[in-house]
């Protein structure tokens, strides 16, 4: 079998390599944080979620390291540090370019997969919002007959579409806009899962302070130094994006930021209107 090769990119800084490399790894094992949002549909979710996350995490790993063997042993180090179609790549060396089109369409869909995870289970943390004072009642609406979360999912669309359409006007280019609303991608969720872990430390702080019984505390393993670790991979995510998109700039970090701080005034607006 002909391998295909490119030259090797030659990469004179390891820890900004290291760093960078966590890039793929977030989006190789990210998603897991989803299921969460079903907490309220399962049974014992205390118990159920986090075995279920580690079970997937574990066979997620194990494919993997066999796909990524695989990646190796067929096309070669060079080209694996050349190109960003891996599997469609790999099919046409073993079955031919006819082969690799369909392997891309399969990837397609698994795409589309994750998208409507994504539909499905972000509306229903508005649910919970909305359950919590935090968001106007009409977000807990669900159609009767569908069991579907109308509002939710119509709102969450619509910031959707208009996320597509505000990075495309400020954008260059329709490659540039893919990389800025990717950039978003990887700032949000590492803002965000890093915040909720920060968010473990205040309410052990609550617990402890307003109720003696520490079996109600909650519970974290190897607390502090789990949660710690945690958000400092994160916080070495977020640098790692910035390192890998350099002529991006700064522009979509000072904007992802600045929408990230005006959710604390809009949450309070918010509140005090529907309180």
């Amino acid at each position: 079998t002909t391998v295909i090769s490119k030259p090797l990119i030659a990469q004179t800084d390891p820890i900004k390599a290291f760093i960078m490399c966590f890039i793929p790894v977030f989006f190789t094992y990210g998603g897991y944080q989803h299921t969460i949002n079903f907490g309220s549909d399962i049974a014992n979710p205390s118990r159920t979620l986090p075995k279920s996350i580690f079970i997937g995490i574990a066979i997620i790993l194990v494919l993997y390291l066999l796909v990524n063997f695989s990646y190796f042993s067929v096309l070669g180090f060079e080209h694996l540090a050349t190109t960003k179609t891996l599997a469609a790549d790999m099919v046409s060396v073993l079955f031919g370019k006819t082969a690799s089109i369909f392997v891309s369409i399969i990837m397609f869909f698994a795409v589309m997969a994750y998208v409507n995870v994504s539909i499905l289970s972000n509306p229903r943390v508005y649910y919970a919002m909305a359950e919590e004072k935090v968001l106007p009642s009409f977000f807990m609406y669900i159609n009767s007959k569908t069991q579907v979360q109308l509002v939710g999912v119509i709102v969450f669309c619509m910031f959707i579409i208009l996320t597509l359409i505000i990075t495309y006007i400020f954008s260059d280019d329709v490659k540039k806009s893919l990389d800025y609303i990717l950039n978003y991608v990887i700032f949000f969720d590492s803002i965000s899962l890093s915040t909720g872990a920060a968010a473990i430390f205040i309410l052990r702080y609550r617990g402890k302070k307003d109720n003696s019984d520490e079996s109600k505390f909650v519970k974290t393993p190897f607390y502090p130094i789990l949660p710690v670790i945690f958000i400092l991979v994160y916080s070495i995510i977020s640098i790692g994006n910035f390192l890998t998109n350099p002529d991006l700039g700064l522009l979509p970090f000072l904007i992802g930021f600045s929408l990230v701080l005006s959710g604390l005034p809009l949450f309070y607006l918010i509140r005090k209107a529907i309180s």
